[in-house]
């Protein structure tokens, strides 16, 4: 694998919008959207990485006459184990802040196995910090370049 080399940093800046085309039992019905900048920066001489990404959101409010701020911000180490093997423990943190404020956390781990040039499986496991931070969650992924 190839290690990490000075000057190895990469930012981005990606708006998004959210518009509401799920029925009323599954989406809320509003125009929602953000900004999320991920950072990551290969540290020189090492497989390691740090990575962030902030994000800031313009949310409905719970009860639907207005909007409030929400965001979220992640930090990572990740390790390019091998050329097919990535590895990363990241925190991460959010907030909503509607008419109560709502902070969640948690503490998470993930893998990601290239199995070809065209496949890749991914697992992640979070566990919650907060009290309004579900205690464990499980996610899994398969990616297919066509």
């Amino acid at each position: 694998h190839e290690l990490g080399t000075a000057g190895a940093l990469s930012a981005a800046i990606y708006p998004f919008v959210k518009l509401p085309t799920a029925g009323r039992n599954i989406g809320n019905g509003k125009v929602e959207g953000g900004l999320i900048v991920p950072l990551s920066l290969a540290i020189a001489g090492t497989p390691l990485s740090l990575s962030s990404s902030p994000e800031l959101d313009l949310v409905a409010d719970a009860d639907g006459r207005g909007y409030h701020a929400a965001g979220a911000a992640t930090l990572a180490l990740g390790i390019s184990a091998s050329d097919r093997l990535s590895l990363a423990v990241e925190l991460w943190h959010g907030r909503n802040w509607d008419e109560d404020v709502t902070r969640q956390s948690s503490l998470g781990t993930n893998a990601s196995l290239k199995l070809s040039d065209h496949v890749q499986i991914d697992g992640q496991l979070d566990l919650g910090l907060t009290r309004a931070t579900p205690d464990v969650e499980v996610a899994g992924g398969v990616s297919v370049r066509f």
